[in-house]
C-alpha cells in the first residue's frame, strides 16, 4: 500500500458534491481539491479514511480540457468560490450530473430531466454576502481558518456592494472595533444596506436569493409549469418574506395563496407588502409558523398545490410524514441541496418526480438550486 507521504500520479474522473475532483486508484477513491476533470496529478494524501482518501495537489502533470485560469488573485486562499478552475460549461455539466447522480434513486422512465438553466452572469451576481472585519482587515476568512483576507473586490459579488468595500472599512475603522459579522446587501429597491452583528445570520436576510437574475428565471418557471394545471389555493411553504407568493399571486388572479414562514421580520414584510397592494385576505393569507405545526393543525384543501423552499437542512419529519398522504394535485420542491432533497423525496411514499430541472444559482461554487415537481405515483 502507497504510503500517505509519498506523491502519487492520480487522473481525474469528475468533480464530486462538495466541489473536490474524484480519482481512483489501487482500489480506493482520492477526493481533491482545487481538481477538475481530465486532470493528470502528483498528489499526496492529506487525510485517511477506510474507503477513501483525502489529498492535495503536489503537481499538475497535465490539465484537463476545461480547466483555466481563475481570475480571482485570492482564489484558493479564499474561502468562497472552489470551481473558478474550471470553465463555465463545465461547471454546468459537472452540477447536472451531480443532480442525476444524488436522485438517481428518485427518478423513474417517466421523469422529465430538464437541462440545467445557466445564472445569466456566471460573476458579479450575488447581492448579499457576508464580510468579517478584525479591526483592520475588511473581507472573508481564509480556507479552513479565521484569518481575514484584506479585499478589494470579490468577482462573485454586484460591483454595486464591493463599490462600497473601501468606505465601509474606513467607516469600521474609525469606530475602532471589530464587527464579527458585517452584512451588506441590496434591498427591494436595490439601494446597498448594511447592518452589523455579533453571531448568525440576521433576521429576514437569509431568506432572499442572492442571485436575482437568475431567481426571477427560476420562478418564472415555476409560474410555468404551475399554469398548465393551476389550482385554486396554493400553499406557499417556507415562504419567506414572499418570494413565490407575490409572483404567483399576480398571475394566478383566481387562486387563494396561504403562506407559512417561521421568521417573524419575513412575515411581517410580507404582511406590509399585502397592505400597500391591498390584496385582500381571501387571495392571501401569511402564516408565522413552524412548518410542521401548521400541518398539524390544518387539513389541506384536496386538489390544491403545496410549494415547499426549505433551508439546505431540507424539510422535518413532520412535514414530510404530513404531506405524503395529502390528495393535493402536486408538490413543488425548490431545494439547494440535492442531497437532503433525495432523503425527503424518499420519505414521501406515493409521490414521484414528474420533471426535474437544475438551475445555477450560484456559479463559481459547488452550490446548486432544483426545481422538483412531484405528482402522486399512481403505479
Amino acid at each position: 500500500m502507497t504510503s500517505s507521504h509519498e506523491p502519487i500520479e492520480v487522473t481525474v474522473e469528475k468533480i464530486a458534491f462538495g466541489g473536490q475532483g474524484i480519482a481512483r486508484k489501487d482500489g480506493l477513491v482520492y477526493f481533491i481539491p482545487f481538481s477538475a476533470p481530465g486532470d493528470r496529478l502528483m498528489v499526496r494524501v492529506t487525510d485517511e479514511k477506510k474507503n477513501f482518501r483525502t489529498a492535495e495537489i503536489q503537481e499538475i502533470l497535465s490539465p484537463g480540457p476545461e480547466r483555466v485560469t481563475p481570475p480571482c488573485p485570492v482564489y484558493g486562499r479564499c474561502g468562497g468560490c472552489n470551481l473558478q478552475h474550471i470553465s463555465y460549461e463545465e461547471q454546468l455539466r459537472q452540477k447536472q450530473n451531480l443532480v442525476l447522480e444524488q436522485l438517481k434513486k428518485n427518478l423513474t422512465t417517466d421523469t422529465e430531466i430538464l437541462p440545467i438553466v445557466p445564472s445569466p452572469t456566471p460573476f458579479h451576481y450575488r447581492n448579499r454576502i457576508q464580510l468579517k472585519f478584525d479591526g483592520q482587515r475588511l473581507g472573508f476568512y481564509e480556507r479552513k481558518s479565521h484569518t481575514i483576507i484584506d479585499l478589494e473586490d470579490c468577482l462573485i459579488c454586484d460591483d454595486r456592494l464591493t463599490a462600497q468595500f473601501s468606505d465601509l472599512k474606513k467607516s469600521l475603522s474609525e469606530k475602532k472595533q471589530p464587527a464579527p459579522k458585517v452584512e451588506l446587501f441590496l434591498n427591494t429597491e436595490n439601494q446597498v444596506e448594511s447592518s452589523l452583528s455579533d453571531s448568525g445570520p440576521t433576521e429576514g436576510l437569509g431568506f432572499s436569493q442572492v442571485n436575482q437574475a437568475q431567481n426571477i428565471n427560476l420562478t418564472s418557471t415555476l409560474k410555468q409549469w404551475i399554469s398548465e394545471d393551476p389550482s385554486e389555493k396554493i400553499y406557499d411553504f417556507y415562504a419567506g418574506a414572499g418570494n413565490f407568493t407575490f409572483p404567483l399571486l399576480d398571475q394566478f388572479r383566481r387562486s387563494t395563496v396561504h403562506s407559512v414562514e417561521l421568521s417573524e421580520k419575513s412575515v411581517k414584510d410580507a404582511k406590509r407588502r399585502i397592505l400597500e397592494m391591498n390584496l385582500s385576505p381571501k387571495r392571501v393569507q401569511f402564516f408565522c409558523s413552524d412548518v410542521g405545526a401548521f400541518l398539524k393543525r390544518v387539513i389541506l384543501q384536496d386538489d390544491s398545490i403545496a410549494i415547499l423552499d426549505p433551508p439546505r437542512v431540507g424539510c422535518a419529519d413532520q412535514v414530510i410524514h404530513s404531506l405524503a398522504p395529502q390528495n393535493l394535485k402536486k408538490i413543488y420542491y425548490i431545494s439547494c441541496n440535492p442531497s437532503t432533497l433525495a432523503r425527503d423525496l424518499t420519505l414521501l411514499k406515493n409521490w414521484k418526480i414528474g420533471r426535474l430541472q437544475a438551475f445555477d444559482m450560484f456559479p463559481q461554487t459547488d452550490h446548486i438550486e432544483v426545481l422538483a415537481e412531484l405528482v402522486i405515483d399512481s403505479r
